[in-house]
């Protein structure tokens, strides 16, 4: 099932849903969607946490949460931390125009303000996603001022990397904030556009899968170690799209997973509908994708050996 219609199924299902018990019946016949697709989505939902089974229905564990238009995923942000991740991201932007006398790329916004603001400890909102830590809103010229040492820090940095191109400042990121999982995921991703479906994949997997500190995601690294490693050194050149493929729906999740973690931390008692839809889909379309593969995966295994049987 592509991810766009799952995504849309969890919305709706994430509509009628409340503090109040729903048979999969009541949920199917409200969100107008099929009682196996309701099913699929409410099993889901409570394995990663957002609705508890009782014996009257699945409930929501806590009310959703309005977003905002102006946050990654539409997450909810209190006013205050908004205003100022706002206005230190708009601080970088006008910072490097008068320094460097360009636009800068939204990525070295990012990086540099997430690198002041963990340096001198800000209280903005710093979550993991697709490239190593960000901040979850667009720069704004809102009205706040950070004092000269804030300043001073972004001149500096701008200095610094201003030079680098996309690749070295990726780098350059990475080191910084020792990524190790992110400079994996670029390693991991290089290594299979390159067909390299080797023990070296194999040993950054392996690595990937020690440094995350999600059980779930551990395990997942680990099913797809178990699909590759029959065909280390030898994969079949219609195997190595599908192995990549199947890596980005799996770092797809993986990232999804670390924002919700690490946006839990700041917000406990909130739930972002449109954040945990996002997750519910993209684990949903790992799992369809991790079925497809496997499936390709063991016919392929399967007529070597039949091969090996009936060779003298």
């Amino acid at each position: 099932m592509p991810r766009r219609p799952v995504f849309d199924v969890v919305k709706k299902v994430f509509s009628v849903l409340s503090e109040e018990p729903k048979t999969i019946l009541d949920v199917s016949r409200e969100a107008g969607v099929s009682w196996e697709g309701a099913k699929r989505v409410l099993e889901l939902l409570e394995e990663l946490g957002f609705v508890v089974k009782t014996p009257s229905g699945y409930r929501l564990v806590k009310k959703g949460t309005p977003g905002s238009e102006e946050t990654y995923f539409k997450v909810y942000i209190d006013p205050e931390r908004k205003k100022r991740a706002q206005a230190l991201l708009y601080l970088v932007s006008r910072t490097w125009k008068e320094l460097v006398g360009t636009e800068p790329g939204p990525l070295f916004v990012q990086k540099i303000a997430v690198e002041v603001a963990r340096d001198l400890n800000l209280d903005v909102p710093v979550l993991r996603y697709k490239y190593s830590m960000f901040i979850p809103v667009d720069p704004a010229p809102v009205d706040h001022d950070f004092g000269e040492e804030v300043k001073q820090r972004v001149r500096t940095l701008i200095k610094e990397v201003s030079s680098m191109n996309i690749r070295e400042f990726i780098n350059f990121v990475y080191s910084r904030y020792d990524d190790r999982i992110f400079s994996l995921k670029e390693q991991i991703l290089a290594k299979l556009f390159r067909g390299e479906v080797d023990e070296s994949l194999e040993s950054s997997l392996w690595e990937l899968m020690v440094e995350l500190d999600d059980r779930e995601l551990r395990e997942y690294v680990a099913r797809y170690l178990g699909l590759i490693q029959p065909f280390l050194g030898n994969a079949p050149p219609e195997l190595i799209p599908l192995f990549r493929m199947l890596f980005e729906a799996l770092w797809d999740y993986t990232a999804t997973k670390l924002f919700w973690i690490d946006y839990t931390r700041y917000y406990p008692d909130v739930l972002p509908v449109n954040l945990a839809a996002n997750l519910v889909a993209s684990k949903q379309f790992l799992e369809d994708l991790f079925s497809d593969v496997t499936t390709i995966v063991d016919s392929i295994v399967e007529k070597k050996l039949d091969t090996l049987q009936r060779s003298p």
